[in-house]
Formats: structure tokens, C-alpha cells, sequence
């Protein structure tokens, strides 16, 4: 039995290790958040890393707010410096610890081996006050994966398969695979609970009587618009004529991935009327990217460069779309109207699909 289940086992009530504030929290959430009476300052992370630079003055209204509130309590307080869950996974938190967060995609924490939990903004304002994280009747289950991914099927194929099962929901995942990339985890735990899955995070132990899955069983596949009830062969969508491209997110903004685009688009230039847009997903990766020479092949590649954070997977201050435009991403998010004009189609994919779009302007399956 791993940390977290040991930790977790024949409780309903744990206590968080560590809190998570982004700033993709609603100006109404933000109204009951601020009232809390805050009783460990130093165990709470905020970062402002959807919008950065603040698109709007709203926007930059509400992350004034949040620096306040920080400031207040004297907590951990990064802008800029990267997604929240990295940064956090880069200076503070460990295997074992358990986080809560106000953020959808709490449970990419779990590449390190932590258990990242999302919650409303009443229930993160009462454990910030000091009361416990309720996990009522979960489930957690083990599963082992055997196997390394290729340059054909990626861990962002995997975690899709996982969601179209449909056997996990409501669960949380505790996944033992021994030759999974750091990059390969932050996406797999990212990803699945976009299908109702609670959280997922991987563990050194093998897991005794779990699921068993092969990576040379796993298909190219992608999210279609709309959502990630749509998952679907990557055949599906073959030959589509793309507007913009994206590499980054929490699924995509890793130095792997960055490494890996870099060599595919390594002395070649992407279509002339394909809009690609790369971002690092932290700081610290921004740097690295620097120091090895990505950045200098994307930007002979033609590819627009931006800085660390959300960027395009959040799509609500860059890269949005005009109206019936298609966007290939390697981020998270699809939902209806989301980069903008209505009838957009979002398309969620591995970063391989999405350099092979940006080089072609059309979508190819692997």
C-alpha cells in the first residue's frame, strides 16, 4: 500500500497539506474566499498565471484582489512565474501531501505523487480556516501500466482511453508505471478527471490486484469539440483544415514536450496560415528551453512565442478565435465558446498531432 493510501486509508477527513489560489477563480468566489480567517498562511500558494498579462481591467481588477488577499496573510504569493500546479510542484509540495485547490485541474499535482483535490469556494474557505478535506465513500484504485510511449501514441492518448471507458468516475487512481516521463504523468493526472474521474496520482508500489494496461494497446485519439464526452479515433478528424495550433498547458508546456516540438520543427517553417502559439509551462522551464535552443528553433520555425502560464489552453486573454475557425490544442479545455466566436472547433490532441498540424495546416492522424 502506497503513502497516500496508507495516509488516506479508513478516513473520511484528512488534513491538507497545502492550498492552491489561481487566479481562474470567479470575482463571486473570490467575494467568500476573501473573508477567511486564514490559520496557516504559510501552507497556502497563490499564483496568477491564467491571465499574464491581465487581458482586461476586470481582470486586472480581480488579480488585484488577489495579491491583496495574499498579502494580507503573508502567503506564498507568485505572478508570472509559471501554472500554479507547477510552480507548486517545483517548490513546495511532495509525495503524500494532500492539496486542495480552487482550480479544475487540481489532480495534475499528483505527478509528484500528491493528492490534489478540487473544492467550491465555501469548502476551500473553511479548510483554510482550518477545518478538514472531506472524502466521503471514495474509492481508490490501483492500476499498473507496463510500457513507454512513442512518437505514434502518447500519454494524452492514454488518458483519453481511460475517460472513454468510463469505469472510473468518481474515483480517485492511484497508477503505478515505472517508465512514465514526469511529462507523461502531469498530463495523464491533468487529463482524467475531465471525465468525471475525482483525482488521480502516481505511486512508487507496485499496485497489488489492480488494473493492468499496455501502452502497445493504446490508440492515437482526440478530444472533438464541445467537450470529452467527444473522444474518437484521431481518424476521425483526418485531413481537417486548421487555423491554430497550441503547445502548452499543463499538458503540453513541459520541457519533454517542448523538446520534442523543437526537434520536429527543428530547420523547417509552419504553414503561413496556420496561427501556432508555444508556451512553456513555468519560468524555471522557460529557462531551460532557453539554455538547450528551443526557443531559437521556434522562432526560426515562425512560431509565436509566448510567456509562461495558461496562455491559449485558457484562451480568454490569448489566442482566440474568429467564428467557425478550428483550433488544434494540446491543452485541456474544449467547452462551447470557449477561445471566443461561436462555432469554434477545439481539438485536443498529442503534441506530436499538434506540430504536424502547425507544419501542414490540416490535422493528420499519426
Amino acid at each position: 500500500m502506497d503513502v497516500l493510501a496508507r495516509k488516506l486509508k479508513d478516513l473520511t477527513k484528512v488534513k491538507a497539506d497545502w492550498c492552491l489560489l489561481t487566479d481562474s477563480i470567479s470575482e463571486m468566489d473570490l467575494d467568500i474566499l476573501v473573508q477567511a480567517k486564514v490559520k496557516n498562511p504559510s501552507a497556502v500558494l497563490v499564483t496568477v498565471d491564467h491571465d499574464t498579462p491581465s487581458g482586461t481591467v476586470a481582470v486586472a481588477h480581480k488579480q488585484k484582489r488577489i495579491r491583496d488577499f495574499a498579502k494580507k496573510w503573508q502567503m506564498p504569493y507568485r505572478y508570472g512565474a509559471g501554472i500554479g500546479y507547477y510552480i507548486a510542484m517545483e517548490e513546495f509540495i511532495h509525495a503524500g501531501d494532500i492539496v486542495v485547490c480552487n482550480g479544475t485541474h487540481a489532480a495534475t499535482v499528483g505527478a509528484v505523487g500528491a493528492l490534489g483535490i478540487r473544492s467550491d469556494a465555501a469548502g476551500l474557505k473553511k479548510i483554510l480556516e482550518g477545518e478538514l478535506v472531506h472524502l466521503t465513500a471514495t474509492e481508490i484504485v490501483p492500476v499498473n501500466v507496463t510500457g513507454k510511449f512513442d512518437d505514434i501514441v502518447s500519454a494524452k492518448d492514454f488518458s483519453l482511453m481511460l475517460i472513454h471507458e468510463k469505469k472510473y468516475a468518481g474515483k480517485i487512481m492511484a497508477l503505478y508505471a515505472p517508465d512514465f516521463t514526469f511529462a507523461d504523468k502531469v498530463t495523464i493526472c491533468n487529463l482524467l478527471p475531465s471525465g468525471g474521474i475525482r483525482s488521480a496520482y502516481f505511486t512508487m508500489e507496485k499496485q497489488a490486484d489492480g488494473f493492468s494496461y499496455r501502452t502497445e494497446d493504446v490508440q492515437p485519439l482526440a478530444v472533438l469539440p464541445d467537450g470529452f464526452s467527444k473522444i474518437a479515433s484521431s481518424s476521425c478528424i483526418d485531413g481537417i483544415r486548421v487555423n491554430q495550433v497550441f503547445i502548452g498547458g499543463c499538458a503540453g508546456g513541459s520541457i519533454e514536450v517542448l523538446r520534442k516540438a523543437a526537434q520536429l520543427l527543428k530547420n523547417k517553417k509552419v504553414s503561413k496560415y496556420v496561427r501556432v502559439i508555444i508556451a512553456p509551462a513555468s519560468a524555471k522551464i522557460y529557462a531551460q528551453a532557453i539554455d538547450e535552443g528551443l526557443i531559437e528553433v521556434f522562432m526560426a520555425a515562425q512560431v509565436l512565442v509566448m510567456n509562461q502560464g495558461c496562455s491559449a489552453c485558457w484562451a480568454q486573454s490569448q489566442g482566440r478565435c474568429d467564428t467557425n475557425e478550428v483550433f488544434v490544442t494540446t491543452g485541456s479545455i474544449n467547452t462551447k465558446y470557449w477561445c471566443g466566436a461561436q462555432n469554434n472547433g477545439i481539438y485536443i490532441t498529442s503534441p506530436a498531432s499538434a506540430v504536424k498540424a502547425a507544419l501542414t495546416g490540416f490535422y493528420y492522424e499519426n
